[in-house]
């Protein structure tokens, strides 16, 4: 239940530590009126290798480490490369899960874009992202393990890549107690597009290594999850305090090497219950306030649970006598996707395998909910799914069940949506992923526990594939639940 928290987690500090699409607009207000190039961003004292420590609770869980140096192009020109490599080991539910983030972005001569390639494994998913540039045209290809799933050509003028140089690199430019706007997009289509707030606090001190340092101090905003940066006037990172507890502070590169950890996260990406529920799978009603800054943009109404004025109420389901024929045609839940590869015959095999000849809709979801929760195996997952690569190694957690049981489901025409929100676990509420499928009407199933239809302890945030389940993070940072009763 927490592992997707996590992913989104380790994107967001890949995000604001290692690397971003920045657009030329979100840029302007604080570097000067000519045409921005890499240069601007990096300025000259280019060449360093930093590395820093990425703990929890005090503990050591992963280390950051990026270099950027002297790069050989072709036709014996000169650029710059900027490599980083992100380690984070983790005991998730008592297996201890490893993430690695790996990364090299070149520089042409002029610091213009040349080319990239990153790369976000946890065995045994891998995902990258390879760009080079063609022309004023980038050109971005996007790989599940070693299977292509999307290309995409973005105007070069439109946005520039960045590295844990920015923005710190660029302190100078930066006006104190100002705050500053910067687009963003994910290089792998997960986030998004998405605004990043940069809040300039002003100059403190800070002790590291035994010493005090002048530093300036920055808040940023991504995703709706706070972090604050102290850096040392040259752009040197010396700490970084990231959600949930997470800390990154500057280290010897005699550091940066693999560890081994068995820190757990219990808390992360839940919170906590005010009663202790018996049996929630036995719970058909529940009913809760919810307190919460910002509902805009959630979905949190649906067939079983309504919201209204911060009150909850989810209520009981009852599963049709007879699901609708399929396939099904012209309906929200069908189209293919990057990661729920619905069209493609490996997929579309099985899902008949699953079924043989039934052609009834409630029928054959719960025949393809039985056989996900059956043969994937249940092991936490930092890796971010496509279900391609699920059919082929059939481990992973909520994600990993939810994605390919959708895709199995769209594969053969009947309507599937991902569910992200909440699920009672011992005391606390979790971050959960599930599904819903259209039977002749929406229901709501869980393949990650064999429930069609789910209990009442399922709190629905947000609908939508795995792009739209970002915001998810943050708001349980700020979410508070009240349980008022539960039958």
């Amino acid at each position: 239940m927490v592992m997707k928290a996590l992913k989104i987690l380790i994107i967001g500090l890949w995000a604001v530590i290692f690397g971003l699409y920045l657009k030329k607009e979100g840029l302007i207000p604080f570097l000067s009126s000519k045409p921005l190039t890499y240069y601007d961003l990096v300025g000259k004292g280019l060449e360093r290798d930093e590395c820093l420590g990425i703990y929890f609770e005090g503990e050591k869980i992963g280390f950051s480490k990026t270099s950027i140096g002297p790069y050989s192009l072709p036709k014996d020109k000169v650029g710059f490369k900027i490599s980083n490599r992100t380690e984070m080991i983790l005991a998730l539910l008592g297996t201890p899960s490893k993430v690695t983030i790996d990364g090299e972005l070149s520089i042409d001569e002029e610091y213009r874009l040349h080319s990239f390639l990153y790369t976000i494994s946890s065995a045994p998913y891998k995902l990258s992202a390879k760009g080079k540039r063609i022309g004023k045209q980038v050109e971005i290809t996007l790989y599940s393990g070693e299977k292509e799933i999307s290309r995409q050509l973005l105007k070069e003028k439109d946005f520039f890549f960045g590295s844990e140089l920015v923005p710190i690199s660029i302190f100078p430019s930066f006006t104190s107690q100002k705050e500053y706007t910067i687009d963003a997009i994910d290089p792998f289509g997960i986030m998004g597009a998405e605004k990043i707030k940069v809040k300039v606090c002003g100059k403190t001190t800070i002790k590291y290594d035994e010493e005090l340092y002048e530093a300036v101090r920055l808040k940023i905003i991504y995703q709706q999850m706070e972090t604050t940066i102290y850096a040392k006037p040259d752009g040197t990172i010396l700490r970084a305090e990231l959600p949930f507890g997470i800390t990154a502070q500057k280290e010897e590169k005699k550091d940066a090497k693999p560890i081994s950890s068995n820190v757990a996260l219990p808390n992360i990406a839940s919170i906590p219950s005010n009663i202790t529920i018996t049996n929630p799978e036995d719970v058909s009603y529940l009913s809760a306030k919810l307190t919460l800054a910002k509902p805009e943009g959630l979905c949190l109404s649906s067939p079983r649970q309504r919201f209204e004025n911060g009150l909850l109420e989810i209520r009981p389901v009852f599963l049709p006598k007879d699901g609708k024929i399929f396939p099904m045609k012209g309906m929200d839940g069908m189209s293919e996707t990057k990661f729920v590869q619905s069209k493609h015959p490996i997929i579309i095999q099985l899902a008949t395998e699953i079924i043989g000849t039934e052609n009834n809709s409630l029928k054959a979801a719960t025949k393809i909910m039985d056989w996900v929760y059956n043969n994937i195996k249940k092991r936490p997952s930092f890796g971010v799914p496509s279900s391609l690569e699920i059919a082929q190694y059939r481990t992973g957690d909520c994600n990993e069940h939810t994605t390919l049981f959708v895709a199995l489901c769209r594969s053969i025409g009947i309507p599937a949506k991902m569910v992200v929100g909440l699920a009672y676990y011992e005391e606390r509420f979790y971050y959960h992923a599930w599904a819903q499928v259209y039977c002749g009407q929406w229901i709501d199933i869980d393949p990650t526990f064999g429930q069609i239809p789910v209990d009442a302890t399922h709190i629905q945030l947000i609908e939508g594939d795995i792009d739209k389940q970002a915001n998810v993070l943050g708001l349980l940072q700020e979410l508070a639940i009240e349980v008022l009763e539960v039958r």
